[in-house]
Formats: C-alpha cells, structure tokens, sequence
C-alpha cells in the first residue's frame, strides 16, 4: 500500500500527477480509496490526462479533512489515555502516601509498646534483685539459727548427761 505524499496540477500539459511512497504500518489513506479501484493506481506515480480523478474520489481539501479529523481523534485518545494514565499514578501515588502513614502509626505503636515492656522488664529487674538479696540475708539468718539450736541441744545433751535429768523437747 502507498500513502500520497503530494500532488501537482501542471497547467500547460492539463495533468494532474499524484506521488506515492510505500505506506507505513498504518496507512490512513490508500490510494486505491483516493483513486478507485482503477487500473491506473499504482505505488510508483499516477498521472492523468485529466483532473477529474481527484473529483471522483474527493478533493484535496476533504483529504486534508479527513487526515486532520483523524490526527485530531488520535490525539484525543492520546490526550485521553495520557490523562488516565496520570490519574492512575496519582492514584497509586496516594495509596503510597496512605501505606506510608499506617507504617508509621503502627512502628510508633510498636515502638511505645517496646518502652512499656522495657520499663516492665526493669522493674521486675529490680525486683527480683532485692528479691534475690532478700533471700541470701534470709538464709544467712536461717543458718545463724540452726547453728544457735545446734548449739543449744549441745549443751542440753551434755547437761542431760551430767545431771541425768531428762530434757523436755524443744518446741
């Protein structure tokens, strides 16, 4: 397919010649739509004796319409789509900015939530170290005591010995 390029009416011959070049991938005009299905189209050049072949399919200001109306609706949609394509990324911008707040409530959550059971660790801490020290002074004074018995039965068993007086059992 070939795609028209220009054309030029030359008045002393009376002929009207279209240049064609090979089309792009998506051509929007093909020459057999502008010439007809005519044997004269062709991707090299068309020239005719006439400059009714135009007529026939249209002038060259409808072809220039037809082209401007297509370039604007392809720019409409490009316009469109670039529009969607920014709300989208606003969008996810947002969500972004959303998950970015929730993270930082839920870390300063945690975070105060850490400091509490810090603060807790450290009073139990403190806790069972006087605890601790309780315990060593009351088993100091346990083993005082047993030794104060030990010692009283001592000589209770010695004085029972030596008098022969039985001892009453110690309560």
């Amino acid at each position: 397919m070939a795609a028209i390029t220009r054309h030029r009416t030359f008045p002393l011959y009376n002929r009207t010649c279209i240049k064609t070049r090979p089309a792009k991938k998506n051509p929007t005009i093909t020459n057999r739509a502008l010439l007809g299905a005519g044997p004269m189209a062709s991707s090299s050049g068309t020239c005719s004796g006439s400059s009714s072949l135009l007529q026939n399919s249209g002038s060259e200001e409808d072809l220039q319409a037809v082209m401007d109306q297509r370039k604007r609706k392809r720019m409409t949609s490009n316009r469109e789509s670039a529009r969607r394509s920014r709300m989208r990324k606003q969008k996810h911008l947002d969500d972004l900015v959303t998950q970015v707040a929730q993270l930082r409530k839920e870390n300063q959550q945690i975070l105060t939530t850490v400091n509490i059971t810090t603060q807790q660790f450290l009073s139990v801490e403190v806790e069972n170290s006087v605890l601790r020290a309780q315990v060593g002074e009351l088993s100091h004074r346990l083993e005082s005591l047993n030794e104060i018995i030990e010692l009283w039965l001592c000589v209770r068993r010695r004085g029972e010995d030596e008098v022969g007086i039985p001892t009453v059992p110690f309560l």
